[in-house]
């Protein structure tokens, strides 16, 4: 006899792990519809519930009564909370989000309403804004709980164009609730604030979460008194972020003393400070991995003996011994580097904005000497030079002046004579000559936009590696189609063009692509203005301005096209390129 085996045969626990593979919420949201059994499975699978996330900030009513909840928040609330009562023994990690805080008071329980409220006088003053997210459902997670993360207002109020950087502000964190986390949740090791301000008794509830290992504090206010000393004592600590956008952070070098087995490090200061933010010197950190500092517009911070307005570093993955700099004079970068290089990371890629860097300040500086990338926006010909002559092995060199005064009218010679050079950016830096030379050789991708050149430099012949070429902006730059041949088509492999803000002719363009050979017609792409404007792909097509001979678009939305620098262009053109 043939017996069969259905889903009601199979254990409970085994039925959970199936439907844990459900490939959308929609669909478990449909299981648990399907019968008690697969719903109390769903319910108690600890696989689906090891993450929550509860953002009650599409649920604000428009028009939302002073003195109430409103009726959909009141469901919402309802509902979470009896889904928390059934899964909160088995969350690890609960996300809790009130972004639109400000927006709801509490009920009142008598029923008596404000004087100035609709139904008429009565006695009492409206009832206070409370976090009823936080205390209604922060006790329904089991004390398990390894991470979590509060956030207190801070909601955009719409969608529109007018209103898309409007926010809802956010609101501090009562004491009520900071008190409440130690006893509750003893085994958190993730905590991330994001509110208004801190109660003052953050300090003590710090050191009572002996498992912390990651802290981010985000606030707009000052930090409470104690609590860097109290993070001193947080000796487990692997990542720290203190975020203060509107207030001075408190001093912070001591860090550096206790924290042996800190990786990742942030420290934004937003507050205005009559002097700068003394830094804890990353190198005093054994295990750092990566730090972010940041000061406001009118602040600065100190480290190494210099001053700085914000610095990145990474030694890990993709970012591996790369360092931003933003520095608002030109210190002396050696000693400001071996305090910024954690040990024994080795300087891969520079990049850095808002000073000029003179040879003094460049002087001995060994650290560049295994430099692959270096990103410069503001410096002058001579700082150009003196980084140059010290990093030999650059393959990549990114050099944007918009808004400066320091033009170059050529290529320096030293920059001339890299051999290794692959990308190459040179940008408002008033260019009107192109030599030729080693560094065109096994160049690949070049960037000469908002220059003054007014013909095709005749050593791009020689740079027959180019995929991309980038000659934008470049306003009194003409060139035939026989010009344009003579210095493209040498470059077998080249891919994109831009001529974008420039003087050639669109009918020149196009007579240039015509002469195209035929295995690079499919790949080739032209940027001019709004306009892309492709070879044909379809080799059998003979009528190259009719159907398939070129395609035109009004859209640069490609992802490929030429690059628009600004500051981030340092960083961000290796993406174009």
């Amino acid at each position: 006899m043939n017996h069969s085996t259905g889903l009601g045969d199979l254990p409970d626990p085994l039925l959970g792990r199936i439907l844990v593979l459900l490939d959308s919420q929609a669909s478990k949201r449909a299981a648990t519809l399907t019968c008690k059994r697969f719903r109390d499975v769903i319910y108690s699978e600890p696989a689906l519930w090891d993450t929550v996330s509860l953002q009650c900030d599409a649920y604000v009513d428009s028009g939302l009564c002073h003195y109430g909840l409103g009726a959909r928040r009141r469901r919402w609330l309802e509902g979470k909370r009896a889904l928390l009562s059934r899964v909160g023994g088995l969350l690890w990690r609960l996300q809790l989000s009130d972004r639109a805080a400000v927006e709801c008071t509490v009920p009142e329980p008598s029923g008596l309403r404000h004087p100035e409220s609709p139904g008429g006088p009565g006695s009492h003053a409206p009832p206070p804004r409370h976090p009823w997210l936080f205390s209604e459902l922060l006790p329904l997670a089991g004390p398990q709980l390894q991470s979590l993360h509060l956030q207190l207002g801070g909601q955009s109020r719409g969608e529109g164009y007018a209103r898309r950087n409007e926010q809802y502000p956010l609101q501090p964190l009562p004491a009520e609730v900071a008190a409440s986390l130690p006893r509750l949740f003893p085994q958190l090791a993730h905590l991330k604030l994001r509110v208004l301000s801190l109660p003052a008794c953050a300090p003590g509830v710090l050191r009572q979460l002996p498992c912390l290992s990651k802290l981010q504090l985000d606030v707009q206010e000052a930090l409470p008194e104690g609590v860097v000393p109290a993070l001193e004592a947080a000796t487990a600590l692997t990542s720290l972020r203190l975020a203060s956008s509107q207030a001075p952070l408190p001093p912070v070098q001591g860090l550096a003393a206790s924290m042996r087995h800190l990786r990742h490090l942030r420290l934004h200061d937003g507050g205005h400070r009559q002097s700068g933010l003394a830094l804890p010197p990353p190198a005093s950190f054994p295990e750092l991995q990566s730090y972010h500092f940041k000061g406001a517009a009118h602040t600065s911070l100190q480290v190494g003996g210099g001053t700085l307005q914000e610095c990145w570093c990474g030694t890990r993955g993709d970012s591996a011994g790369s360092l931003t700099l933003k520095l608002p004079g030109a210190p002396a970068l050696a000693p400001l580097l071996a305090a910024l290089l954690p040990a024994g990371v080795q300087l891969e890629a520079l990049h850095t904005s808002g000073g000029g860097l003179t040879p003094k300040a460049l002087r001995r500086c060994a650290a560049l000497s295994a430099l692959h990338t270096l990103g410069l926006e503001g410096v002058s010909p001579d700082g150009l030079v003196a980084l140059v002559q010290q990093a030999p092995q650059l393959t990549r060199l990114y050099c944007i002046n918009e808004g400066c005064y320091f033009g170059m009218g050529s290529v320096p010679a030293e920059v001339v004579a890299l051999r290794q050079l692959q990308d190459l950016a040179l940008s408002y830096c008033e260019l009107r000559h192109l030599p030729e030379g080693p560094y065109l050789t096994g160049l690949q991708r070049l960037s000469l936009e908002d220059n003054q050149f007014t013909t095709l430099p005749p050593a791009l012949a020689t740079a027959t590696a180019l995929t991309r070429l980038a000659l934008s902006g470049n306003s009194e730059l003409r060139a035939s189609d026989a010009e344009l041949c003579q210095a493209l088509l040498p470059m077998a492999g080249l891919q994109a063009l831009g001529v974008c803000e420039t003087s050639i002719d669109r009918d020149e363009v196009l007579l240039y692509l015509w002469k195209v050979p035929r295995g690079q017609r499919a790949l080739l792409r032209v940027e001019r203005g709004e306009e892309i404007m492709r070879c044909c792909s379809d080799d059998s097509s003979t009528d190259g301005y009719g159907d398939g001979g070129y395609d035109s678009s009004d859209s640069d939305s490609d992802g490929d096209g030429c690059p628009r620098y600004s500051w981030g262009g340092c960083a961000y053109a290796a993406d174009w390129y």
